[in-house]
């Protein structure tokens, strides 16, 4: 097994690399990586945004929030937790315990007694502290996973909350667990680095590779293709058809919002609620119809089609309908 030592803080180079040396970096040899992130959103390949992420929360933090392409659920990532990768060229179907029983192994030399749990997960007293997904390029298995050290699970379970719209779609939809740091059951290693230069030393690699110039190169250009949403990557335009409703209270009454969106685009419209008004409602539907579902969109469109309300200014109903949107 050959250890690739490359760790970036950005997720979507790291799983660019993964993708990289998995599809086109082909080592005689299985690869182990290991890497520490900034805070990050992982969602699984399956799964709708406005499902799993705060996204207006995490913006506002400045969390990233990166689709991979294995299935499975939302993980949150920070510079306490250290994520590891199997990448095996071998026949055979989704195989979870070939690669949790080493990663266990390593965590009772540290004392924790770590057990798999259930299909993908890692648990010590019934806590989760690692969870897992695979998926496969051709005859290749990417086996990636996350290792909880000193996570902050405040953030984590602040990021990942649901925010103030009701959304359903076809989407998979995380289950949400207890979970733990691995701090908190050894003091034989004191950081997150230190437990990850434990990691690398106790998979016992056969050699050690360092990326050259051109590797760095590929990786960053898989990363803009496949990962980096903000230069077509694929959150958005992954995400499947959902239907999701706001309800919006003013002095004037309620308004409920309920809208289709499709590939992060508004398809569908209707707006309903208790309020009076002499303006036309299929204005403000048609206005919104057509646009992003983002929070700078939909105000823009909202104050630039006239509506109003008894009580209820446009100006208030983007600021309401924006809440909770990045």
């Amino acid at each position: 097994m050959v250890y690739v030592k490359y760790s970036s803080p950005d997720v979507s180079l790291n799983l660019a690399a993964e993708y990289y040396f998995a599809s086109e970096h082909t080592c005689d040899e299985d690869v182990f990586m290991l890497w520490q992130p900034r805070p990050t959103v992982v969602v699984g390949n399956f799964q709708n945004i406005h499902e799993e992420v705060d996204t207006a929360y995490a913006a506002s933090r400045g969390i990233d929030i990166v689709r991979r392409l294995s299935g499975g659920g939302t993980v949150y990532q920070d510079g306490g937790s250290i994520q590891y990768a199997f990448i095996e060229r071998r026949d055979g179907d989704i195989d979870f315990a070939r690669y949790l029983t080493p990663i266990c192994q390593v965590l009772k030399s540290l004392g924790i007694d770590a057990v798999p749990n259930g299909r993908n997960d890692i648990t010590v007293d019934g806590k989760k502290v690692s969870g897992n997904s695979q998926y496969r390029v051709g005859g290749v298995t990417i086996h990636h996973g996350t290792l909880l050290f000193s996570v902050d699970i405040d953030e984590m379970e602040r990021a990942t909350r649901l925010p103030d719209y009701k959304a359903s779609s076809k989407g998979i939809k995380s289950v949400r667990s207890r979970v733990a740091n691995l701090s908190d059951y050894t003091d034989a290693v004191a950081t997150p680095e230190e437990f990850m230069k434990y990691l690398g030393e106790k998979m016992e690699p056969e050699a050690v590779y360092v990326p050259t110039k051109a590797d760095l190169i590929r990786i960053e250009e898989i990363a803009n293709e496949r990962f980096r949403a903000e230069r077509g990557g694929n959150l958005s335009v992954r995400s499947p058809k959902f239907d999701i409703e706001k309800v919006c209270t003013f002095a004037g009454g309620n308004m409920i919002f309920a809208f289709t969106v499709k590939s992060g685009i508004i398809t569908d419209v209707s707006v309903r609620g208790d309020f009076f008004t002499d303006s036309s409602v299929e204005t403000l539907e048609k206005a919104l119809e057509g646009i992003a579902f983002t929070a700078s969109a939909v105000s823009e469109a909202v104050k630039g089609s006239g509506f109003s309300a008894m009580e209820i200014t446009a100006d208030a109903i983007a600021e309401k309908l924006s809440e909770g949107i990045a």
